[in-house]
């Protein structure tokens, strides 16, 4: 199971929880201070976990896929929060944070390794949009493994 933090839920943010909310295959958490209140009311029969602030050192660790759904006039503050944070080894970062390079984030998240941008449109609200990504040279490929009948 993949365990993802959500950070920002805004227009494209909550547009991804509410596509993958259903999700079997993953273990939502999502951290937004402004919308904290509201966010816990709408999904409080989801299994989602919310904070209200940046998770602690011990928290981070448990994430496989960070993902960066902020606006881009407050990147650099909501990073620097992150910046000595430990990851988990193959963890990634994502970010749909606009205008962002993998370079500006590879800056203020010092222990990233691997970077992803993605660019998703709001039908993946409803997991029917299309999303272009790029990343950095670090990413890990996963083998396709075939399970035995």
């Amino acid at each position: 199971m993949n365990r993802i933090l959500l950070v920002g839920c805004g227009h494209m943010g909550s547009a991804l929880l509410n596509a993958w909310m259903n999700l079997k295959s993953h273990s939502l958490t999502v951290v937004d201070p402004l919308s904290y209140d509201y966010l816990k009311k709408k999904y409080y029969k989801k299994k989602i976990r919310f904070f209200n602030k940046t998770p602690n050192q011990n928290e981070i660790k448990k994430f496989d896929i960070i993902v960066f759904a902020i606006k881009p006039q407050i990147a650099k503050k909501v990073l620097s929060e992150y910046y000595d944070f430990e990851f988990k080894k193959n963890s990634l970062i994502a970010s749909i944070v606009a205008g962002k390079k993998i370079s500006f984030f590879k800056k203020n998240i010092k222990n990233a390794i691997q970077i992803v941008r993605v660019m998703p449109n709001m039908p993946a609200s409803i997991g029917e949009g299309i999303s272009c990504l790029v990343s950095n040279k670090k990413i890990i490929k996963k083998k396709n493994i075939k399970k035995k009948k």
